[in-house]
Parts: C-alpha cells; structure tokens; sequence
C-alpha cells in the first residue's frame, strides 16, 4: 500500500497516530535526505526502503505520509537516508517498543491512546500542601523475586491500599522511559516516550495477573479489566496510575530531561544522529550538544529539542494522566540552555 498525504496536515501530530482507516507517521529529520517508512502493516511486510513508502518533505525538516490499512499493534521503524549513512531507526515519540526483536534492536508499535477505558474520570489529587510523597523504584518494589526479574507495573497494583493505609497521598516513580541498560534507576533513558518493557508483561504473564488486578478494582467499586486490555503493555501503566487516583493516591514521574543514556550512542537506531548527517562531531547528532552529564546532553540550544522534551512532559500527563513531574537536575538544563535560542 502506497504512502499518500491524505490526513496530512501542518498539525499532524508527531510520531505514529490511528486515523480512519489508516495511520499518519511524522517525524523531524532536517539533514535527511530520505526517509521511508518500513514496518509490517496489514498483509504486507516492508522492511526495505521501498519508493512508495518514502515520506514527504515539508521544507521544514519534517517528514510525514499516511499508511492506508495500518492498524493497532502493527510494528515499524523509519529507514533514514543521511549525509553519512542510512539505516533504520526508532521513532522517537513511539508510545510502545517491541519485544521481539529484543531491545536494543526493537521495532516500535503502533498503539491507539483510546483504548484504555480509564475507571478514575472524576479525579482531583490532593493540595499539594497534603502530599505525603512515597518514592518507589517499580523493579524493585514488587514482584516474586525481583533479585532475578524485575518488578512489574502490574506488582505494583497490588499495593495501593497498603500505602494509603500508611498515609501515603502520592507516589513519585524513578524514571520509567525505556532505558539500555539491563538493570538501571531510570537515569540513562533513551527510548522517551517508551515505558520500559521490563516493567511490562505480555500474554498469559499479563493474564496471570488478571484475578489481582480485578480484585483491586472491585475493591475500590470500579469496572473490571478484561484479557484484551490488561495484555497492552502500555494499558498497565494506566493500570497502575488508575487504580492509585481510586485510592486517592496521586502519581508522579521522575522525568530526566538534561541528558540520554550513554548507550544510545552505541545503539544504532536510537536518537543519536537520527537524520544520519556526516562525520562524528557530537554536535551534529541532531538531538544533542558535545557536552557530557553521565550521557549526552540534550541540545536545548535547539527550538525542535525543546519541543520534543516539552511534548514528552505533555504526553504523560495527557495520555497517562499522571498528576505532576519531578524533573531531575534542572541546574543542567539551566546551565546548558542559558542563550538558547
């Protein structure tokens, strides 16, 4: 199936988005010089950089096209043309990251945000002069053995009752973007809008949990969840943050914006050089300055990273309806962003 401009427009949002029978796709690569949308959709599987997949130039730096037949669950990845090389890579706004094939080689999902049907629609966290903050790592919080695997967002629906009984009014979760690294508080991310796929379950793990979860939400008087909606593994994220606000628990993220990972300067498909432009100058990578903070630090210089890094903040708050962000060592960003533009 072809790509065309049909429901395309200057307000097309970034990334992959389900629209009538379709999906539009949106993405900021200035110093491309082609870019192709790849993946697998409907009956066909295009993981080349085939003529009627490329997307379409804007003059802006923005590439963008509509895929007739895409659908909820479907992969892809972008297939970059650079100055100095081509390849694919991970659409930095991706909501899901594949488990097959395995980070850090992962394609990214398609997920429509609408599906979750949230139980919390009247919900209002307590004055913040009320908050009785709880700070937990969600590898290590729950599960049956998180020494061998971690905890999972699902463990950790288990636990709002306790922790409201302890006078608890918010949690405050480390980090919970995709990070490299095998085990990691959170502070090296590099897929952004991407919960971490360790955090999550699939399949029969997920429907395992299926009895715990409904007792919790029975508990609280709210809609049961079913099969279908507890195996998304971003639906368990909401599955947490939802079941908190009916306890009356508030749900904060820590957001790390200063800097990436150090990792996804080894991995090839992640933001780093994502337009794939010439030579080995960090500063020509697109998203990042020369500048180090335990990893890259984010070019703040640049109107379209701020941007991304805005949208980020936004996007948990609106899709996930999490009630506030600590950001984490904003006397970098302060520092690396004074005479920005």
């Amino acid at each position: 199936m072809p790509i065309t401009m049909s429901h395309i427009s200057p307000h097309t949002p970034m990334g992959s988005m389900l629209v009538a029978d379709g999906a539009t796709f949106r993405v900021w690569a200035p110093r491309a010089q082609d870019v192709y949308l790849a993946g697998s959709f409907a009956d066909e599987q295009v993981w080349s950089a085939r003529s009627d997949h490329r997307l379409t130039p804007d003059g802006r730096g923005y590439w963008s096209g509509f895929h007739r037949g895409v659908r909820e669950g479907d992969q892809y990845k972008l297939w970059v043309v650079g100055q100095g090389s081509s390849g694919f890579k991970r659409d930095p706004y991706a909501r899901e990251l594949s488990s097959s094939p395995p980070y850090p080689a992962s394609n990214c999902v398609v997920r429509d945000p609408n599906t979750y049907r949230w139980r919390a629609t009247v919900w209002r966290p307590p004055p913040y002069s009320d908050l009785v903050l709880y700070q937990l790592h969600v590898g290590t919080f729950g599960g049956t053995d998180p020494s061998r695997h971690p905890g999972t967002f699902l463990d950790t629906i288990a636990r709002p009752g306790y922790l409201r009984d302890l006078g608890v009014t918010a949690l405050q979760l480390l980090p919970i973007v995709e990070f490299a690294s095998p085990r990691s508080l959170g502070y090296d991310g590099s897929d952004l809008f991407s919960p971490e796929m360790d955090y999550t379950l699939e399949g029969p793990a997920a429907h395992a949990h299926l009895q715990m979860v409904n007792g919790e939400l029975a508990r609280v008087g709210a809609a049961l969840t079913t099969r279908a909606e507890i195996e998304v593994p971003i639906n368990q994220l909401k599955l947490l943050v939802d079941p908190c606000h009916l306890n009356g628990i508030a749900v904060m993220l820590d957001v790390v914006y200063n800097h990436a990972g150090y990792q996804v300067r080894d991995i090839s498909d992640s933001l780093y050089f994502f337009d794939r432009a010439a030579g080995t100058d960090p500063n020509n990578s697109l998203y990042f300055m020369d500048r180090d903070h335990t990893g890259p630090v984010f070019a703040f210089w640049n109107a379209q990273v701020r941007q991304f890094l805005v949208d980020n903040a936004d996007f948990f708050v609106r899709e996930y309806r999490v009630d506030g962000l600590r950001y984490d060592q904003t006397s970098v960003i302060d520092t690396e962003s004074r005479g920005a533009g």
